[in-house]
């Protein structure tokens, strides 16, 4: 079972309004089950065993993740979505944006402008996660960089392209950041 601290707090709130309990209670308590049980108690309900109490988090957090990769694809829009389609499609080009650099190098720095060529081509919106934690992008950026293609493929649409989007967005900040670090004379 997952502790609090391991579930993006969006997630938390989220499942804390279901089973109508105070979010900061997950976090003293460390267990969202244990929460759970709490309110089962209050309400004078028997309380579900350990297997149904990680059913009912599981489908929780399911839900929350289908509602917040909606939410996300409503505001990618459709050209977008089919932008990523291609990304994910294309031979060797996800590879590529999800590789770190190497030493520096002339290689390098063409290789990381070539991505700031790809990624901008996708023509995410720069507000896509403004409101969104910025743990939250970077636990779905963070899962994506762990996916092959065919994990993408797996993933329902709305899941796939949230999380090819957080990763486009998250990468082409980090490889600007890069280029203008490794580009920036230094002071002596």
């Amino acid at each position: 079972m997952r502790h609090a601290e391991q579930v993006p707090p969006v997630a938390v709130e989220f499942m804390a309004k279901l089973v109508k309990v105070d979010p900061t209670q997950f976090a003293k308590s460390g267990r969202l089950g244990a929460a759970l049980r709490r309110r089962c108690r209050s309400e004078g309900a028997e309380p579900s065993a350990e297997g149904q109490v990680d059913r009912v988090i599981g489908s929780a957090l399911r839900r929350h993740e289908t509602a917040f990769a909606q939410q996300i694809v409503g505001r990618l829009g459709s050209e977008v979505c089919a932008a990523l389609r291609a990304l994910l499609e294309s031979e060797g080009v996800l590879a590529e944006v999800k590789a770190d650099p190497g030493p520096l190098g002339l290689d390098t720095l063409m290789s990381e402008i070539a991505k700031l060529t790809t990624l901008p081509a996708l023509k995410l919106p720069q507000d896509v996660f403004a409101d969104i934690s910025a743990r939250l992008v970077a636990a779905w950026r963070s899962r994506a960089a762990r996916m092959f293609p065919s994990d993408f493929t797996a993933c329902d649409e709305p899941v796939r392209y949230t999380l090819l989007a957080a990763l486009c967005w998250v990468r082409q900040a980090e490889i600007t950041d890069e280029l203008w670090t490794s580009t920036s004379p230094r002071k002596p």
